[in-house]
């Protein structure tokens, strides 16, 4: 479509808004603009006389893959970028100038240029294999993954690409080598998706997740598990960086990233999933506390549920690391909330019989460490300490017998 306006204003009004001496038409987006010194073609007579010259620029790399340069308001020129190569020159080929670099088009056309430092030169070079390659269509998407992570404002994200990798298993699932950063684009859908998701699940998994990309990048790279049972696409935190791992090119993408709450406490002994349905479940923790508080007339009641220890009973028993919070909450402190509210009810003694004991008003539920001495699977006593300690034989087995001998451990 750009293609077709431009050609009719061409023809319209020759000269006025494309060539040599027009003041052009902007019908895309500018990627990056600034002054750069432009090496001369050496065209014309004074040119063939006095050589080529270096004059300064002021340019523009847009992102319909072309670039500008104007002296002052006069368009002077452009050249095509898609496809182009850019790098740094020095000594001969640099004419002269330190922080030389040169544009190769696709065509072969070569443009000199420099800049007024290295960091200039390093960032045009930059901008222009983004623009070349296309890879300037991720930038949204990467600030708006960076805007889901709550990274400061103007934090920005960047992403490398093993092409060959990418492009041989392309090749080999039929996609064409210009289809690449489509591809990649798919991939950061679905890491976007994923993380907004997750996010608003859980506000910390941001926090955690800031932590584990100081380097801010992201590397799409091929997988050496090239197990598919558990999906085509892996991802891991890797020293500061998020890796997407990719077994197939673009088969079922919209689950990449779904791991992403496993890769984030990978290495650590307890699960982020633990932890997350402990925040999750905490409001209701909270009201167990209370109702207890209000049934025994105390206050400052506090629960260990013991992760270290009941994480890995719970494992051995087969249930999912998201259901921590569901187990150690909603499930075992209702019932002891509903013991302690029977035992009173069925003996007005017990309450303050019970309160004279529990004087650390701390609640501990835990594995037993000898399972088999354990005679009514929870086993419940008053520590010396003034603890009630609640430990169980097995993992969630008969849970209704959890607070049934607390007179027996108080009267």
């Amino acid at each position: 479509m750009a293609g077709v306006l431009r050609d009719v204003l061409d023809q319209q009004a020759p000269g006025v808004f494309f060539g040599e001496g027009a003041k052009g038409l902007s019908y895309a987006n500018v990627y990056k603009e600034g002054h750069l010194l432009k090496l001369g073609r050496g065209r014309g007579l004074i040119s063939s006389i006095m050589g080529k010259k270096w004059a300064e620029r002021s340019f523009k790399l847009y992102e319909d893959f072309r670039m500008q340069y104007c002296d002052g308001d006069v368009l002077r020129g452009e050249f095509p970028i898609d496809g182009a190569k850019a790098e740094a020159v020095d000594g001969e080929k640099a004419e002269g100038k330190e922080f030389a670099f040169e544009i190769t088009t696709k065509e072969s056309e070569k443009i000199l240029l420099a800049a007024k430092d290295d960091a200039e030169r390093q960032s045009w070079i930059k901008a222009v294999q983004d623009v070349s390659s296309g890879k300037f269509k991720l930038r949204l998407l990467l600030s708006m993954i960076a805007q889901q992570l709550k990274f400061p404002e103007g934090t920005t994200l960047n992403i490398e690409i093993d092409e060959p990798a990418l492009q041989s298993v392309m090749s080999s699932d039929g996609y064409t080598a210009d289809r690449m950063i489509e591809i990649v684009e798919e991939y950061l859908k679905s890491l976007h998706s994923h993380v907004a998701r997750y996010v608003a699940e859980d506000a910390v998994f941001a926090d955690l997740a800031q932590g584990k990309m100081d380097k801010l990048l992201i590397r799409v790279l091929p997988s050496s598990d090239s197990d598919t049972s558990k999906g085509y696409y892996r991802t891991k935190f890797v020293n500061g960086e998020l890796h997407i791992l990719f077994i197939k090119a673009w088969t079922n993408v919209n689950y990449l990233a779904e791991d992403l709450t496993s890769a984030i406490s990978e290495g650590e002994t307890i699960p982020y999933k633990v932890y997350k349905s402990i925040r999750m479940r905490t409001p209701v923790m909270q009201s167990y506390l209370t109702s207890m508080e209000t049934i025994l007339g105390i206050t400052g009641i506090t629960y260990d549920y013991c992760v270290p220890l009941n994480f890995p009973a719970m494992v051995a028993a087969d249930y999912g690391e998201e259901r921590f919070g569901e187990i150690f909450f909603d499930e075992h402190l209702r019932q002891l909330c509903q013991q302690l509210a029977y035992k009173i009810g069925s003996n007005p003694s017990f309450k303050d019989a019970f309160v004279a004991k529990f004087t650390a008003k701390k609640i501990i539920i835990r594995p037993a460490a000898e399972p088999d001495m354990v005679q009514n699977y929870y086993d419940s006593s008053i520590t010396p300490a003034g603890e009630l300690l609640i430990e169980y034989r097995r993992f969630w087995c008969n849970l209704n017998n959890l607070g049934q001998d607390l007179d027996a451990t108080v009267l």
